[in-house]
């Protein structure tokens, strides 16, 4: 402490009006240590040269768990130098301004236009708001006066040391500063460089995204643009808590139709879509019509191209065919083609058109197994009712609560129909009846008939008929009585 009571700083610069030329002077230098900036004001008069010191100043260097690499440091000593100057300017009329520096890296990044990272952009941003870039130069470390305070020295050197008088290159004249030759480390520099996430899809398919496994396109569609939402809430502040607007839906679909096309095809060189005259908007592939020169919606115009065994396109014909009430294929073809152009479009929307079950429903044919051929009785040669066939119908409800039934005698060779009326079915009754048709149309050498019960109501009426006797007054007649099963049809 002893030394510093020696010190003396002199405050007269010998600023006079015979000044030919005063220029100030700024070095930023850093060490492990600290960081600092000097700054002198060069005098020339017509006789002399005189460097007087301005003002110093000097940072601790910052200290965590991540060590701050040298090249920062130079860009914090850079950066208050800037601030620094920006005091000083105001104060004083100087007709050139000089930066001095001994990092080339600092000093790449203050010249190259390029996006830098977090930390150097801030700064950089900072002392090009400052300071002029074209006056940042660059000088070697041994010639830098702010390498002292950045590395620190004791009291009694500081007040021998001629560190208050300036470098002595600047009472030279400035053809003889130290030149502009120096190489900066390409790989540093890169080092803070901001890095550029590239997602390259090598082999991208769209049932990875669980977008294959809904039945409508509508529902594949909201499902991009939620996900499109959340990735948007993820980014920005303003959170998006409303239901899907026009605009979102339009661009998941832009991003669906990419998805499908980066998949199937092999950009516009592609040699499926080579004579489609394709070409790229906004990352996807368009056809130009022959009516591209018609006023009416781009879409219209040039449709976008896509591939015809994609599972989503099958999606997007279904879903267009249902919205328009199950049309048919030229309709749905017409209908697509107002946005999209599907190659083999006809054969693929056939195809999955005949996949809708509704449709299915309504043009399906009624399965019509062969017809056997006829029992021998229907087609030998015969007279009418020769073979006959009888059954009963009815009750039909007579006055004062009384019952009748109609027993049916039918030709089985000519279809020819014989009624009867009848008031009970027992077995003298449907004798009697027997014999009026024989008198009217001559005795049948076969018949058919139930043996029991041939209508569930008729069940206990039809039992009282003794079919035993009708078959014994058959038999004496030379008749032969042939009994179908139980609930069988009458054979045809």
């Amino acid at each position: 402490m002893k030394h510093l009571e020696r010190l003396k700083i002199p405050r007269w610069l010998n600023y006079d009006l015979e000044t030919e030329n005063v220029s100030l002077h700024f070095f930023c230098d850093a060490s492990k240590l600290a960081y600092s900036a000097v700054a002198f004001i060069r005098v020339q008069t017509r006789d002399y040269v005189q460097v007087h010191l301005l003002q110093a100043k000097a940072r601790v260097a910052p200290s965590g768990r991540k060590e701050t690499t040298i090249a920062r440091l130079e860009l914090l000593g850079a950066t208050i130098c800037a601030r620094l100057a920006s005091s000083i300017i105001k104060e004083f009329e100087a007709d050139n301004i000089y930066f001095w520096t001994d990092s080339s890296t600092v000093l790449a990044w203050i010249q190259r236009n390029e996006i830098w990272d977090v930390f150097v952009h801030n700064r950089i941003k900072e002392i090009k708001q400052l300071t002029p870039i074209d006056s940042w130069r660059h000088v070697p470390g041994a010639m830098n006066p702010a390498d002292l305070p950045s590395r620190g020295c004791s009291a009694s050197y500081i007040i021998a040391s001629k560190w208050w008088e300036g470098p002595e290159w600047l009472y030279l004249p400035p053809e003889e500063w130290p030149k502009e030759d120096f190489s900066a480390d390409e790989k540093e520099i890169a080092l803070e460089k901001k890095k550029k996430i590239v997602s390259t899809l090598i082999n991208l398919n769209a049932s990875d995204l669980v977008l294959t496994r809904f039945s409508s396109y509508r529902k594949t569609i909201r499902l991009v643009d939620w996900i499109c939402r959340f990735v948007y809430n993820c980014k920005h502040q303003n959170k998006k808590k409303d239901e899907l607007t026009v605009s979102e839906i339009n661009e998941a679909e832009n991003l669906l139709i990419r998805l499908i096309q980066c998949e199937s095809f092999h950009g516009i060189e592609d040699k499926r879509i080579i004579s489609l005259n394709p070409f790229i908007d906004h990352g996807i592939i368009r056809t130009k019509t022959a009516i591209f020169q018609r006023d009416d919606t781009s879409e219209f115009r040039t449709p976008a191209i896509l591939p015809s065994d994609h599972p989503l396109v099958k999606s997007l014909i279904m879903e267009e065919h249902k919205l328009k009430g199950h049309i048919g294929i030229s309709h749905v073809l017409n209908s697509l083609r107002e946005r999209f152009w599907i190659l083999a479009g006809r054969r693929v929307v056939s195809s999955v058109l005949k996949t809708c079950i509704t449709c299915k429903r309504y043009s399906s044919k009624n399965v019509n197994p062969p017809a056997p051929p006829l029992p021998g009785d229907r087609v030998q040669d015969a007279s009418v009712f020769q073979i006959t066939g009888i059954d009963y119908a009815g009750p039909i409800l007579l006055r004062e609560y009384q019952k009748a039934w109609i027993c049916l005698f039918t030709c089985a060779v000519y279809r020819c129909v014989h009624l009867e009326l009848v008031t009970s079915l027992t077995t003298d009754t449907f004798l009697q009846t027997f014999h009026r048709f024989v008198a009217r149309r001559g005795k049948p050498s076969i018949i058919y008939t139930d043996n029991g019960t041939n209508f569930v109501g008729a069940c206990n009426a039809l039992a009282s008929i003794d079919f035993n006797e009708v078959s014994r007054q058959g038999a004496d007649e030379r008749i032969i009585w042939k009994f179908i099963p139980p609930g069988a049809p009458y054979p045809r």
